[in-house]
This record gives C-alpha cells, sequence and structure tokens, in this order.
C-alpha cells in the first residue's frame, strides 16, 4: 500500500506570490485576552470542537441535518451561536463580492509588508545551501528550529546579515547596522516558544540551560551537538500545541530531521505533500517504506528506523489520508532509547492550491486537538523491532491514543511537545493549516474579529518567510471560519476560486508590466 506517488488528475495554479519593497508595520500581535483565553489546557472530543472559552452551546436549527450528516452540516448544527459570540467579526454580513474585495485587499497588505527578503535574516540558511528544497524559502534566523545558538544571542554586535534581494531570498548577503521591527517580534517569539521547546530536549537537565545547537547533556555529561539544520521555524501563536514549520527534508538532512523529532520527542509530525506531484519531486521519504518488512531496519545517515509491527501503517480513503506510526533511534547505538513518531500524510491537496475536501482538513484539525488532549503513555524502554513495546493503537472511533506528551526534566510540569507540519516549501500548505487552527481558536474563545485573519497571517510570516503562500489560502482560511461559525458557506465556496483566478492574473499583468517598465528604463 502506498499513497506517495502524484496525482495527474490535478491542474497546477499559475503564479508565485507577490514581493515589495515596503517596510512592515508594527502590526499588533493577538491580544493579551486571546493568548489567557488560548494558553489554557484543551479539552476536546472528536464531537465537539475545544472551546476554551466555556462556553453553554445555545438551541439551534439542526439546518436539515439527518442520519448521513458531513463533518461541514455537523460543524454547522454545533456552531451555530459562535456568531454571536464573535460580534467583532461581521464581514460576512456584507455582499458576497465587497467580501472578496476586503479579502484581496487584506492579503495585498500583508504582501507588500511581509514579502521584502532585507527585512529578515536567513543566515544560517545561506550556510546551508545544499539542505534547501528551494533557493527563495529559507529559515528566518530569529525563529529558527533548532535553534543555532541560546535564545539571547540570536544576533550579533555587528548586526543580522540580510538578504539583498528585493524578490525572493538569494545567498548573497550585506551587514545592516540595525535589526528591522519585525526582528524584535520574531525574537519575543522565540524566547517564549524556545524555551518551552528546549526543556523537552531529551536529557537536558533544564530549560533555561539548554543551548539549542551548541550543546546538550546526555549521561551526564555535556557534549557538543552536530550543527543540526532542516529549514525550520518555530511558529508559536500562543496556543497550544507550539508548531513547527518546515520544509519537506531533502536528502542531505534526513538524518538532521530525524535526529531533531528524537531529540525533541516530537511524536506528531503532519505531513501536506505528496513525494511526487505534476512530476516534481515535492519531497524525499524519510519513514519506513510502505512495502517494508515490518522486522526491517532502514538507516538514513547517524539515524535508523523500522516500523511499530503492533501498529500497521493504514489508508484512510475517505480523508485521503495516510497514516504511519515507526520508531527511530541513533544508527551507531543498538541499545539506546527507541522513540515512537505517528506520521499523518495528506494526500488531497494540491501544491498551491486549497485541501479538496474541507472534511479531510477538518480531520486534520482534530488530530491536532487530540494531540493536545492525550494523555501520556510511558516512554519506549528499547530499541529495536525485536524489543519494542507495543504502543496504543488507533481505536475504531479514530482518535489516536499514541500521541504522547513529554514532561520537562525540571519537573515544572507537562508539555505538549511540539508538532512538526510541512508541505514541500514549507509555506503555503503548512501556513494555511496552522493559519487555520489558530482562527478556530479564537473563534472558539470568542475573540475573532474582523481583523484577526490578516493579523495571524502576518504574525506567522514573522516566524516563517512567506508564510500562507496564496490568495486562495488566504480565501480558505475564511471559508473554513465561516463554516465554523455556522454561515452559510455555499457563495462564498463557489465564488473562491474564481475571484482568486482573477486576482493572480491581474497581479501577473502587473507583475509584466512592471518588468518591461523596468526594461525601458534601462534603454
Amino acid at each position: 500500500m502506498s499513497r506517495d506517488v502524484s496525482r495527474a488528475s490535478r491542474t497546477s495554479l499559475c503564479g508565485d506570490s507577490t514581493s515589495s519593497d515596503c517596510e512592515l508595520p508594527n502590526a499588533s500581535p493577538l491580544t493579551a485576552a486571546a493568548t489567557a483565553a488560548l494558553a489554557r489546557p484543551a479539552s476536546s472530543t472528536q464531537a465537539d470542537p475545544v472551546d476554551v472559552a466555556g462556553r453553554v452551546d445555545s438551541p439551534c436549527n439542526n439546518h436539515g441535518a439527518d442520519s448521513r450528516t458531513s463533518t461541514a452540516e455537523a460543524l454547522v448544527s454545533k456552531s451555530c451561536s459562535e456568531r454571536e459570540r464573535n460580534p467583532q467579526f461581521s464581514m460576512y454580513k456584507l455582499p458576497i463580492e465587497e467580501q472578496f474585495d476586503l479579502i484581496e485587499k487584506e492579503f495585498s497588505t500583508i504582501e507588500a509588508s511581509t514579502m521584502n527578503p532585507r527585512l529578515y535574516n536567513f543566515a544560517t540558511s545561506n550556510a546551508n545551501p545544499a539542505k534547501n528544497r528551494y533557493i527563495n524559502v529559507l529559515a528566518n534566523e530569529e525563529t529558527i528550529f533548532p535553534p543555532a545558538c541560546s535564545p539571547s544571542a540570536v544576533t550579533t554586535k555587528s548586526g543580522p546579515k540580510l538578504s539583498t534581494s528585493d524578490s525572493t531570498p538569494s545567498r548573497a548577503s550585506v551587514t545592516l547596522p540595525s535589526i528591522k521591527p519585525l526582528t524584535f517580534t520574531a525574537q519575543k517569539m522565540w524566547k517564549a516558544a524556545g524555551q518551552r521547546l528546549l526543556g523537552t530536549l531529551r536529557g537536558s537537565t533544564s530549560p533555561s540551560g539548554a543551548r539549542g545547537n551548541e550543546e546538550f547533556t546526555a549521561g551526564g555529561v555535556t557534549k557538543e551537538r552536530p550543527q543540526w539544520y532542516i529549514n525550520a521555524n518555530v511558529v508559536d501563536m500562543s496556543v497550544e500545541p507550539v508548531f513547527v514549520a518546515s520544509q519537506a527534508p531533502v536528502q542531505e538532512c534526513i538524518d538532521d530531521f530525524l535526529s531533531v523529532l528524537y531529540s525533541c520527542e516530537v511524536t506528531l509530525v503532519l505531513m501536506l505533500t505528496e513525494l511526487e506531484e505534476s512530476g516534481f519531486v515535492k519531497a524525499d521519504r524519510y519513514w519506513p517504506a510502505d512495502s517494508t518488512p515490518a522486522d526491517s531496519i532502514e538507516s538514513f545517515g547517524n539515524m535508523c528506523v523500522y516500523r511499530d509491527q503492533q501498529d500497521p501503517y493504514t489508508y484512510d480513503a475517505a480523508h485521503q489520508l495516510v497514516r504511519r506510526p515507526f520508531y527511530m533511534r541513533p544508527s551507531a547505538d543498538p541499545s539506546a532509547r527507541a522513540h515512537r513518531v505517528v506520521l499523518y500524510q495528506y494526500v488531497g491537496w494540491p501544491d498551491r492550491g486549497v485541501p479538496d475536501s474541507t472534511e479531510s482538513f477538518e480531520e486534520l484539525l482534530r488530530i491536532i486537538r487530540d494531540h493536545v488532549a492525550a494523555p501520556s503513555p510511558p516512554r519506549e524502554p528499547a530499541a529495536g523491532p525485536e524489543g519494542a513495546v507495543p504502543s496504543s493503537v488507533a481505536p475504531s472511533n479514530g482518535v489516536d491514543n499514541s500521541a504522547q506528551k513529554t514532561e520537562s526534566t525540571t519537573g515544572a510540569g507537562r508539555h505538549t511537545p511540539p508538532v512538526f507540519v510541512h508541505c514541500s516549501a514549507g509555506i503555503g500548505r503548512t501556513g494555511t493549516l496552522i493559519g487555520a487552527y489558530t482562527a478556530i481558536k479564537l473563534t472558539e474563545a470568542g475573540l475573532l474579529t474582523n481583523t484577526s485573519i490578516q493579523r495571524i497571517v502576518t504574525e506567522m510570516r514573522k516566524a516563517r518567510f512567506g508564510m500562507v503562500q496564496r490568495v486562495e489560502q488566504y480565501m480558505f482560511l475564511y471559508m473554513i471560519v465561516l463554516q465554523h461559525m455556522g454561515v452559510d458557506g455555499r457563495k462564498f465556496s463557489a465564488r473562491m476560486q474564481p475571484r482568486a483566478d482573477l486576482y493572480n492574473m491581474r497581479w501577473m499583468e502587473a507583475k509584466q508590466k512592471a518588468l518591461l517598465e523596468a526594461r525601458a528604463a534601462k534603454r
């Protein structure tokens, strides 16, 4: 069983993200009230969405639901009161074309304020060109994961080295005298998220004592850690869990990728791409192959992986989801403690587009919620297929109890491990999923406003360059929110792609005109 082949029926979308030389304004982060509400532990089930505000449902119409009610219809019947609980979100009351006018204006503003690579520091990415899948998608230094240095030493006295390109990040860089305003916000984000994530490092003495890539403690002995690089960034949206947005690892850094998952005890990885799409390689396999015997061990550099014999790979055809639980450990140490990861691969999301099914997308959101709410099972004590202890198997109701929580070695309490999300570049589909999860949490807390989605995407782009890459992906965030609020989104859904196509066509025309004018000016 393999679902790693490309789907020839897909049609590609034209155009890339726009860029601009505009400076980034000091966009407002999530409000203090939102942060406080969203920081509460979630206690959700498959049937009920996470409700961080502790609301009591009001009676509402069932919208004609029957025994065959879909996920979307169920959400409408269960969340009809969300509109009353979010009075500051009212854009859906406008005529449909005016809604899209506002959304397109928001996206243009985000593009103009965040797509100038001179605003960002890509030092570590520039130093690892062979490990970048795309030369124009690099990791922001201030939120890079794993950290290249301690959070307090993100920048040097001489200032960061920033990309000189006005359109895409380049390997050439110059030293500017000061950090752009966004860097301060991103640095604060890393200090909050980095301390929590560093506290999960296997064998670390304390979160505050961890020094990222510089050193780690194992068996009471401090050792120098290899300089792992995976082109990934921490994306902390003041909700649980903390996300790590990553590119699909290339062959040259698969062992780095597995080492990071192992060291940080990551238990959930969401993959939003196929290995090949439209004849192009979009990702490289880092898990035991689907055809690999259950007792076979496969090595990727310094790490090896093998399947969970008690929990086989499965394919959910209804949601186009492949579930792959597997173990990993260092190749050089057969006695090392094994670590279990559950990888979900969604194969119904075309590159530069939106998901084929909102129900499949809702399933991804449910997987994240269940991961946060899941109890913490004991760690695996043995390495190798022959010594692996059977782990929790997903029950018939679809809830995956195998997701783990780790406990800080300081004893300060439990931490939900970071959730790794990657597509191919780690910005378009990845940003859309993280942004939707954040927007829904705001909706459930009654804190959504007309500017929330714009602020969410702006904040995500401070953490990772280019998050939510396409205008149709930005529109999709609104569609998911409308669905959760119980708004009839049929008109919105029908107009979304035509409006996106028109936007992309205008953008291409404007880009072509600018190029012609630039050439004429040089003559």
